[in-house]
C-alpha cells in the first residue's frame, strides 16, 4: 500500500500505471447525497498487473489533498470500477468500464459490493446529520472496504472475458451520466407538499433533484428514482407535475406514438402505410374508416393485449401485421431454445433463456422488445446530446417513450425541428409548456413546419 502524500508521489503513481490496467474506486464525503451533489473525499487505485495499492486523498483529513485538476495526469490503459457513473463525476476518462454491467451483461445481476464495515454503520448512527460524514470515519476503514471489492473485481476480470455489448452500454453510461448531471429545476415547497420533508435533503441548494437510472433489471429496462421520488411514473394525475419547472424558458416533450408496435414493425421489416398505428388497426377491429373516442381507445387496449398475451388466430389471420409478429416470435422461440441465448441485434446483448423466470414465446418477445426499446432509446440519447452539446437546451429526463427537454429560446426554432429530426425515426408528438402539468399538443404546428 502507498499513500501519495505529495506531488511527487503522484508523479510516480502516474508513471507506473501509464497503459496498466487499474481499478479505481471512490469515496464520496456523504453516502446519503446524490453523486452529482457530492465531493470526493479518496480514491483507492489498484494496478492490477503489478497488485500494487495506492491511497490518494482528495478531501480527506487524513491524507494529502491532491488538486483534483492532477487527475487528468491518469494515463492507463483500462480503468475498471464498480460504478461508472460515480467514477466518472470525479474522472473524466473515456477508458472507464463498469464491472457491475459487464457482470450484469453475463449473469443478469450484479456483484454484492461491499459499502460499509461496521464502523461505517456506527459513525452513520451517531453523526447522521453531518454533512461530510466520510472525512470523519478513519482513511483506513474506507480502505478496507476498497480492498475487498477490488478483490472481487480482479476475480472477476480474471474469470470472465468481455462481453461484446459491454463497449456500447459503457458508451450508454456515458450518456445516462450526462443526462443525470442535469438535473431537474423544481419548486422546492410545492415539491415538499407532495412528497413530505423527505424530499427536502435531495433538493439543491438552487432548486434542482437529480435522478438515477438503473440498468441493472431483469428485462432491460432502466428504472430511475432517487430520493424518494420515481422519476419514471411520476403521477399526472396528483398534479405534483407542476412542481417541475424549466431553468430556462419551458418544457419541451417529446413521446413516440404506437412506440412498441412500431419497433416490432421495424425489426419484422414490417411498413405501415400510416402514423396512427392505433386508428389503422382499429379499422380491421370494428369494420370501419372512422372510430369513435371509445374505439379508439379499445383499439389500444387490443393492441397491446396482442402484443404481450398472443395473437389469436382469427386476428393473425386477418392482419398481416400480427401475423408476422407471430412467425418472428416463434422464430426466436426456437433459436432461443436451440442454442440457449437471443442475441440484440444493435448491441450483440444476450439475451439468455436461463435468465428468463418461466419463459414461453410471450415473454421472450416481451424481454426482446424492452431490450430493443431501451438500447434504441440510448442511442438516439446519444444522437440528442451531440447535437445539443453547443445549445442551453438539454434533455433532463428520459422514460419508455418520452424525452423531456429544458428549452430556452435563444437556441430558436431550428433547435426544436433539430430534435424532432432526430427523434422521428418513429411518429412522435410533441407538447410544449411552462411546468412538465401542463403541456400543450403542439405535434400540428411542428409538423407544419416541417413540411
Amino acid at each position: 500500500m502507498k499513500y501519495v502524500d505529495c506531488l511527487d508521489d503522484w508523479s510516480i503513481l502516474t508513471s507506473s500505471t501509464k497503459d496498466k490496467n487499474i481499478v479505481i474506486l471512490p469515496t464520496f464525503v456523504n453516502h446519503e447525497i446524490h453523486y452529482i451533489r457530492n465531493k470526493p473525499s479518496l480514491l483507492f487505485i489498484r494496478d492490477i498487473d503489478e497488485h500494487q495499492d495506492f491511497v490518494v486523498g482528495l478531501g480527506h483529513p487524513d491524507l494529502f489533498k491532491l488538486p483534483t485538476d492532477k487527475l487528468s495526469e491518469l494515463q492507463p490503459k483500462e480503468i475498471w470500477t464498480t460504478d461508472q457513473k460515480r467514477l466518472l463525476s470525479v474522472i473524466d476518462n473515456n477508458n472507464i468500464n463498469d464491472v457491475s454491467m459487464l457482470y450484469y451483461l453475463l449473469k443478469n445481476n450484479v456483484p454484492e459490493w461491499i459499502l460499509d464495515v461496521p464502523v461505517h454503520l456506527y459513525y452513520q448512527r451517531k453523526f447522521s446529520s453531518t454533512p461530510d460524514i466520510n472525512n470523519i470515519i478513519p482513511a483506513t476503514k474506507h480502505i478496507e472496504l476498497h480492498q475487498t471489492n477490488a478483490e472481487k473485481i480482479s476475480q472477476i476480470l480474471g474469470n470472465f472475458n468481455k462481453p461484446e455489448a459491454l463497449l456500447s452500454y459503457r458508451l450508454f453510461l456515458y450518456s445516462i451520466y450526462e443526462l443525470e448531471s442535469q438535473g431537474i429545476k423544481v419548486n422546492p415547497s410545492l415539491l415538499q407538499s407532495f412528497y413530505s420533508d423527505k424530499i427536502k435533503p435531495h433538493i439543491s441548494s438552487d432548486g434542482y433533484v437529480y435522478s438515477e437510472y438503473n440498468f441493472y433489471t431483469s428485462a432491460g429496462r432502466p428504472s430511475n428514482r432517487y430520493g424518494t421520488i420515481n422519476f419514471a411514473a411520476i403521477d399526472k394525475k396528483t398534479g405534483v407535475r407542476k412542481a417541475f419547472i424549466p431553468r430556462h424558458d419551458n418544457f419541451l416533450l417529446f413521446d413516440f406514438d404506437s412506440f412498441h408496435l412500431n419497433l416490432i414493425a421495424k425489426f419484422i421489416g414490417y411498413k405501415f402505410d400510416t402514423d396512427n398505428i392505433h386508428a389503422y388497426l382499429g379499422q380491421y377491429y370494428f369494420g370501419k374508416e372512422e372510430l369513435s373516442d371509445e374505439e379508439y381507445e379499445e383499439s389500444k387496449v387490443l393492441n397491446f393485449q396482442y402484443l404481450y398475451g398472443g395473437i389469436p388466430k382469427e386476428i393473425k389471420e386477418a392482419i398481416p401485421y400480427f401475423e408476422q409478429v407471430q412467425k418472428f416470435t416463434y422464430d426466436m422461440w426456437r433459436k432461443i431454445n436451440k442454442v440457449g441465448y437471443y442475441e440484440s441485434p444493435l448491441t450483440k446483448r444476450r439475451i439468455r433463456l436461463k435468465q428468463i423466470e418461466k419463459p414461453n414465446p410471450m415473454k421472450v418477445l416481451n424481454y426482446f422488445i424492452q431490450l430493443m426499446e431501451t438500447e434504441t432509446n440510448m442511442i438516439i440519447i446519444k444522437r440528442l446530446q451531440e447535437f445539443l452539446q453547443r445549445k442551453k437546451t438539454k434533455l433532463v429526463l428520459y422514460t419508455y417513450d418520452s424525452f423531456l427537454f429544458d428549452y430556452a429560446k435563444e437556441d430558436g426554432k431550428e433547435c426544436i425541428l433539430g430534435i424532432k429530426k432526430i427523434l422521428d425515426v418513429f411518429p412522435t408528438k410533441a407538447y410544449f409548456g411552462t411546468n412538465y402539468q401542463n403541456l400543450v399538443d403542439v405535434t400540428a404546428t411542428l409538423s407544419t413546419k416541417t413540411k
